[in-house]
């Protein structure tokens, strides 16, 4: 199933139909709001006049080819070669964690053509399914972009290069990506201008710092963006990620306002109502307890979901105690200064609206829509709200269903199986919390809860 949201544009002469989840909206759009929407979705979903465009080889036809990268043991066991082409581009994106773009059949949301290629754009990520609800602004927990572009590279190995250095910026694990790693590959061969030069900037690589996408309705109630807070809200700082190494600088600067576009369309989206029932009883007490411990950080809430205020809290690593290889500064991202100095002095900082934070902690979310959201923790190494109520339950392996109509309503999260050390072969759907940056402690405020203000809180975390 999956939820439309009708725009009217240009006095109803035009009707676009994107699939924006249709919870009703806090603040009423206008006829401005609305022309930006339309202009997103066209850019995001049809006709690219900006995006991340892949090497030159690459065209809107690969998908139909990228499973003979695969084992011969798999091609063999899925008996692929005597699928229809529908159904082989179906498996594909199945594979990868992608989701079909009812406005484009042929490629999967997140990837257009722009100039006649293959583009990648924020709708990869940022789109996610649940349930079997496909909602725009939801995080895509099921992607794999690292296989897709090693296997990309695979097919076409020269063309590919940039692609197996692209690939180190997602993490082995689907639904990760390695924050900043994208900004400084693609700021490599700029100078301050945007201007493209022939000695690279060493921005650094930062494999290790990886995190969940966020999702994109919680954007407007937020001055900082990153899980550390380092940078202002401002379009400019995502340009990188929807330009192509091969654009010039006048061509890099003008994504600007394809970007500012979808930003309109982010903070337009609304979470997803809780499908299941809800003890209003236990909301209700669950408010006064989220109250009383946990809003100091994360904000006010109403039981329909309305948020009141949201203080935009940084909170010091040694007060959460979560793995702190994301957090700035630390230790193991001694380049991660330079990027920031390099934005800061750059075109993207000239309309930065306060210095970069000193302060070594993460940004305590708001939690809208949050049960949707699994997993949790900015590295998404928990699977469920319950684990993240029960620090002692959290478990260390863990493979999450690949089915992306798999939700756990009761402990709110991801299902998934526990397994032990050496068990199997790793894969992307395999979480190990001891691996470097994916470390699933600390956030113990919780522990100090009954279990019965526990099992309220979470009821009351299904209301937002």
């Amino acid at each position: 199933m999956i939820i439309v949201l009708r725009l009217y544009i240009c006095l109803g002469l035009f009707l676009f139909v994107p699939f924006v989840h249709a919870a009703q909206a806090q603040v009423e759009p206008t006829p401005t709001d609305l022309a930006a929407v339309h202009r997103a979705m066209v850019n995001l979903t049809l006709n690219a006049t900006s995006g991340a465009t892949l090497p030159l080889v690459f065209t809107p036809n690969v998908f139909d080819h990228l499973w003979q990268a695969w084992d011969h043991r798999k091609i063999a066991d899925l008996r692929i070669t005597s699928l229809s082409q529908r159904e082989k581009r179906k498996l594909v994106f199945d594979h990868y964690g992608l989701l079909e773009n009812p406005n484009n059949p042929l490629l999967p949301l997140g990837f257009v053509t722009r100039n006649g290629f293959l583009s990648m754009n924020c709708l990869a990520c940022h789109s996610g399914n649940i349930l079997g609800q496909t909602i725009i602004g939801l995080p895509n927990r099921n992607i794999d972009l690292s296989a897709l572009f090693n296997d990309l590279a695979k097919l076409h190995p020269i063309p590919g290069l940039f692609l197996t250095q692209l690939a180190f910026n997602f993490g082995p694990e689907r639904g990760l990506v390695v924050s900043p790693g994208i900004e400084s590959t693609a700021l490599n061969l700029r100078d301050l201008n945007m201007n493209l030069k022939v000695l690279p900037n060493n921005l650094g690589r930062f494999q290790n710092s990886v995190v969940n996408a966020p999702a994109w309705w919680n954007i407007e109630f937020k001055t900082h963006i990153f899980a550390d807070a380092v940078l202002p809200i401002t379009p400019r700082v995502f340009v990188p990620n929807m330009t192509t190494i091969l654009d010039s600088g006048p061509a890099f600067k003008s994504a600007e306002s394809s970007v500012s576009d979808a930003f309109v369309l982010a903070k337009s989206t609304k979470p997803p109502k809780f499908p299941g029932k809800i003890d209003s009883v236990k909301a209700q007490n669950g408010k006064a307890v989220f109250e009383t411990n946990c809003a100091k950080c994360h904000g006010h809430y109403e039981l329909d979901g309305k948020i009141l205020d949201y203080p935009n809290k940084i909170v010091r690593i040694n007060i959460v105690e979560t793995d702190p290889e994301r957090a700035f500064p630390s230790d193991s991202l001694a380049s991660y200064a330079g990027l920031l100095n390099f934005l800061k002095l750059s075109w993207i900082g000239e309309d930065f609206k306060s210095e970069i934070p000193k302060l070594s902690g993460y940004i305590a979310p708001p939690l809208l829509g949050i049960w949707a959201t699994a997993p949790y923790l900015h590295n998404g190494s928990v699977p469920t709200l319950w684990e993240l109520l029960n620090s002692a339950k959290r478990p260390k392996i863990w493979r999450a269903s690949e089915s992306s109509s798999d939700y756990d309503l009761e402990k709110v999260g991801l299902k998934y199986q526990e397994l032990k050390i050496n068990s199997e072969p790793t894969n992307s759907h395999v979480y190990d919390t001891s691996k470097k940056g994916r470390g699933s402690y600390g956030h113990h405020f919780p522990d100090k809860l009954t279990q019965s203000e526990k099992i309220e809180v979470l009821e009351f975390l299904k209301c937002l």
